[in-house]
């Protein structure tokens, strides 16, 4: 039985954290997308949905993340994919050893498109940037990012592994839960 929304991404773990934090299945297929310049992430994650709708005719729900620097007035916001794959991670986290400000915005944006339109839901978790990449390489950004507020389930998932701090910060999972709960 297909389910009515379908989650647009290859990373299977996001796939995972998505149906245990909706409590149902949820289709899960992989597009390549294009990877549009805007100056949100939310405008990003919004024409992604669109063209993950026009791709395959049912309702589709993507997930797209960005990192906001306040000593640089919120840059690289959605460019820090970009950042990443020039520079690497330590790049970024060079970067801010220049700035008197080390505290950062992860952003974290559901793009939802059906037949009834397009919208999306932000998430927003505090924190700072590392003087260096720590922990678990597969955690990409996680790694240069520390949330501000600490609590004990924040990096691991219920078999005690770690997690992306975005994906599993308490403001994204109330986004995913609104969202996406109510679209059965």
């Amino acid at each position: 039985m297909k389910t009515p929304w379908v989650l647009v991404t290859s990373n299977e773990n996001k796939w995972r954290e998505a149906q245990a934090i909706l409590g149902h299945p949820l289709e899960r297929i992989a597009l390549e997308l294009p990877e549009i310049q805007a100056s949100t992430t939310a405008e990003v994650a919004l024409q992604k949905a669109k063209a993950a709708y026009e791709q395959v005719g049912r309702p589709v729900i993507v997930e797209d993340a960005g990192i906001e620097l306040a000593a640089l007035g919120g840059f690289p916001g959605p460019f820090i994919k970009f950042w990443e794959q020039l520079g690497g991670l330590d790049s970024i986290c060079w970067a801010a050893d220049g700035l008197k400000d080390r505290r950062v915005v992860a952003v974290c944006v559901l793009g939802m498109c059906s037949g009834e339109g397009a919208s999306a839901v932000e998430g927003r978790v505090s924190g700072m940037i590392s003087d260096k990449p720590r922990g678990n390489p597969r955690l990409r950004l996680g790694r240069g990012f520390h949330p501000r507020r600490r609590e004990p389930d924040l990096r691991r998932d219920v078999r005690g592994r770690e997690r992306h701090p975005l994906t599993s910060s308490p403001c994204v999972g109330a986004a995913r839960r609104k969202s996406l709960g109510n679209h059965r």
